[in-house]
Parts: structure tokens; C-alpha cells; sequence
């Protein structure tokens, strides 16, 4: 074994040089000694790993190694196992390159970085976390950054947290995305377009909720101005602007201007936007709240300036029955309009008059400038009504029996005549009071007739109607 010879009666052999063996008896050659072995000669064959551990491959007559297995790389001769972040071919140990890793010893490659991480080089791998806005798509050096106006999420969709993000997203409207990460608009402002970096500011009288894609109006009741976004500036009429809200005034206050103030002692009112209190006049100036130039002021009382029925007078109510001068009313509640007599003196005129049961319902029914109390005057007044000129006075008088007013020139031909019981007085400068036993003459003429008893239970004639109340509208 270990020899050979190749020619018949010979009596030695020739041994296998280094690098070849053989075994047995009667060889003619030697046998190359093959890879992962070397031979010393004769019939020496070991394998290279039994003389360097994890050697695959040696010089064929030494057993000099020449290559390690993967995962080992050659340094001197010997075979050393390839570093966590290095990958080892058997001869050389190199680094992972960017975008590859890998952790564990012995390794003959490097992984491809997974989507969501990144890889610089050798052992190192890190996350790319959506809540800084970062992303990759895989075999990545570094993360990258959504930028403006997109977000970063992971493959199931999720950013809020750290996921690690594997894509980018355009920001929906109602949010604003800086640097890859994405925020609600917050509230007084919107976003109605995608992609963008900032939101809107709702414009003033408009606001909005967190994440809105539109605002809305503020709904700041009775606002009529806003400073900025739903900062009311200013109240419409009648209403005070009080800590950004437009109120009204308390029970008892009125509103001036733009303040509640209190009502003057007296005086009383509801409050709301109301601009005087009720309370009784003491001056002309508070008659003429009610209505200025209408009303007269005596001793605690407002007067109509204008007979019932006339243009600035009291309204006739439709459940009154209104007939012309010379129309008969056989009905309870009657009122005459009157017309310009066309007999007689010159000048002379007619004026609206009602019998007593009407002139009750005028003023039991008429309001104006806020106060609705209005009623017949009552005899401490009734002396004090302006007189008026010859001119103003009206001659209509009602047929006795037909109930038909009728006009003349004379007076002497109504209220003051031997045929009184024929025809009835019936005059505008004669004046219902509060009852029928209270009629004022107005006229000189009459001065000397006792009105309680000449008037007594007339309730059917015809005269004049102004109103009185005791309650006007008071700032003081």
C-alpha cells in the first residue's frame, strides 16, 4: 500500500509522491488525493478540517488550508467564524452593505432590510416609526420622511402609535400633515381640500369643530357683528352685549342705548329689550312717549289731543258700528263719522261722534306706544280739556225716534232748544266721561246746563269720545 510499479519482475515498488495515494497490494499508480483531503505520500490521506477545523479545502501535499466553510473566513492559516454584521464566502469577512443586516455569528450573507425598518450597514437594524412621520419600503440605508401634506402608516393603515410605517397617505380634508404626521384641524378652523399642511381660519360670525372640513355660523343669538371667529362686537337693537353674548334686559330694567337700566321709582316693566318702563306720568314728556303731540298731561294722566275717530284719534273699533252724519244706527254700539255741514254759518265742521256705550268700547279697545289702559276720563279732568275754536265746533245732532243724526247751523236748534226731546244733542264739543252722568260742555254757551242732570242716562246721545290713561312710558 502507498507504492506502486508499472513493469512485470521488478523486485521494489516506487511510493506515492505528496499529493497522491493509494491503498491495497499489486497498484500500477497513485490516486490524486481529492478535494478536502491532502496526502503526504504513500498511502497518507486526511481530510483538511482535521487539520484546521471548518478548513474545506488545503494544499494537496501539506494540508495547508486554502478555503473555510461559509460562514468562517481564512486569517493566518486558521478559519475563523464570521462576525454578527458580516458575511464570510470561506476565504474573506465582509460587512453588510447599507440596506442589509444581519445579528448572529457564523453567517455566509446579509438579509435584505424589511419594509418599516432601516438598515446602515452591518449588525444595525432600527424601526421607521410613523409618529415621527418616517417610512420605508425595505432594503432601506435610512427611514425617509413623508414630508408636508401626507402622512406615514404601516401596511394595516395604522400612524397613531409607533407602528413602523411601510407607505405614505395624502392628508384628508378636516386635517393639516407637517412632516409626515398627520393632526385635526382644531376648532374655529378647517381644511376642505387634501394634501395641505395647515388649516384655514373660519372667517368671523363662523366656527367649527375639531377636524371640520367647513365651518358654520356662530348662532350667537341677536349677534350683529363679530370681531373675530364667534367674538360677538356688537347686539342688534334692543339687545346689550354682556361677557360675548347678547342678552336683555332683567325684569324691571330698560335698555338704553346699549346698557340695561333700572326703572325709574313707580315704575315697573317686563325687561327683554323694552326702552322705558310703565309707570304714571308726571310730565309732558311722558304723554308724549306714548305718542309725541297726541296726548295731553294733566295731573297724573295722559289725554288724546284728537277726538275717536279722526286720523291722530282714537280708533274706532270694527265692532262699533260706523254710520255717515245723516245715517240712521238702531244699533247698541254706534258711532257717527260726520261730514262737512253745508248749511249755516261758514266754517262750520263735523267731527266723529259715538253714543256712550260705543265711546266705552273705543277706549277700552285703543292702545298706543305700549300702554293698552285706556278708558273714558273721569270727571276730575273732564273741566280741564283745551276749548276749542268756533270754527271746530260741530252742530250734529240725531233725530229723535229715527236714531238719525242730522246736521245744523244753530245751536239753538240742538242741545239748547224748547224742542229738546225731538232733537237730541249730539256735539263733538260735548265730551262722554266716565259714566253718563259726566258729560263736559266745552262750550261757553252750555256753562250754565248742569251736566249730571241734564245729561243724566243719555246714554243713547251722541258726542264726542277722547281717551284717558293713567300709565306712560317712563325713562325719566
Amino acid at each position: 500500500a502507498g507504492s506502486y510499479n508499472t513493469a512485470n519482475g521488478q523486485s521494489t515498488c516506487t511510493n506515492c509522491s505528496a499529493g497522491q495515494y493509494n491503498t491495497g497490494q499489486g497498484n500500477t499508480g497513485c490516486n490524486p488525493c481529492g478535494n478536502g483531503y491532502y496526502c503526504l505520500g504513500g498511502s497518507h490521506r486526511a481530510t483538511c478540517a482535521s487539520k484546521t477545523s471548518n478548513c474545506v479545502s488545503c494544499n494537496a501535499t501539506n494540508g495547508t488550508c486554502t478555503g473555510c466553510a461559509a460562514g468562517y473566513y481564512l486569517s493566518g492559516g486558521t478559519c475563523h467564524i464570521c462576525a454578527a454584521g458580516y458575511k464570510c464566502d470561506g476565504k474573506n469577512q465582509i460587512k453588510c452593505p447599507e440596506g442589509q443586516y444581519n445579528t448572529a455569528n457564523g453567517q455566509s450573507g446579509c438579509t435584505i432590510c424589511p419594509a418599516g425598518k432601516y438598515c446602515p450597514g452591518g449588525s444595525s437594524i432600527g424601526s421607521c416609526l410613523t409618529s415621527s412621520g418616517n417610512y420605508s419600503q425595505g432594503n432601506a440605508k435610512s427611514c425617509s420622511n413623508c414630508g408636508n401634506g401626507k402622512f406615514a402608516t404601516n401596511a394595516s393603515g395604522q400612524w397613531n402609535g409607533n407602528y413602523e410605517g411601510t407607505k405614505c397617505n395624502t392628508c384628508p380634508t378636516g386635517w393639516y400633515c407637517t412632516g409626515g404626521y398627520p393632526r385635526q384641524c382644531p376648532a374655529g378652523q378647517y381644511q376642505d381640500a387634501t394634501g395641505q399642511d395647515r388649516c384655514k381660519v373660519c372667517g368671523a360670525g363662523t366656527t367649527s369643530n375639531i377636524g371640520a372640513s367647513s365651518c358654520s355660523s356662530c348662532g350667537v343669538a341677536n349677534c350683529a357683528s363679530y370681531s373675530s371667529g364667534c367674538t360677538c362686537s356688537s347686539c342688534n337693537s334692543g339687545f346689550v352685549l354682556s361677557g360675548g353674548a347678547c342678552t336683555s334686559c332683567s325684569k324691571n330694567y330698560f335698555l338704553s342705548g346699549s346698557t340695561c337700566k333700572k326703572c325709574p321709582t313707580g315704575t315697573t316693566s317686563n325687561g327683554g329689550t323694552v326702552a322705558y318702563c310703565i309707570g304714571k306720568p308726571k310730565k309732558q314728556a311722558h304723554c308724549d312717549n306714548i305718542a309725541s303731540g297726541k296726548y295731553y298731561y294733566y295731573s297724573g294722566h295722559c289725554i288724546t289731543k284728537y277726538n275717536a275717530g279722526t286720523t291722530k284719534g282714537p280708533t274706532i273699533p270694527s265692532s262699533v258700528t260706523s254710520k255717515a252724519s245723516n245715517k240712521s244706527c238702531n244699533d247698541k254700539y254706534c258711532c257717527w263719522t260726520g261730514t262737512t255741514s253745508s248749511k249755516g254759518t261758514s266754517g262750520y265742521r263735523s267731527r266723529p261722534v259715538c253714543n256712550y256705550y260705543a265711546a266705552n268700547k273705543v277706549c277700552s279697545s285703543w292702545s298706543e306706544g305700549g300702554i293698552s289702559d285706556f278708558a273714558l276720563p273721569p270727571t276730575s279732568i273732564l273741566s280741564k280739556f283745551p276749548n276749542s275754536t268756533v270754527w271746530d265746533k260741530l252742530d250734529l245732532c240725531k233725530k229723535a225716534g229715527s236714531k238719525k243724526p242730522v246736521c245744523y247751523a244753530y245751536e239753538s236748534r240742538c242741545v239748547n232748544n224748547t224742542n229738546y226731546d225731538k232733537y237730541v244733542g249730539c256735539a263733538p264739543y260735548i265730551y262722554w266721561g266716565e259714566d253718563a252722568k259726566t258729560i263736559h260742555l266745552q262750550d261757553d254757551a252750555y256753562s250754565g246746563n248742569n251736566p249730571s242732570t241734564y245729561y243724566t242716562s243719555r246714554k243713547y246721545y251722541a258726542f264726542s269720545v277722547r281717551c284717558v290713561t293713567d300709565q306712560a312710558p317712563r325713562t325719566d
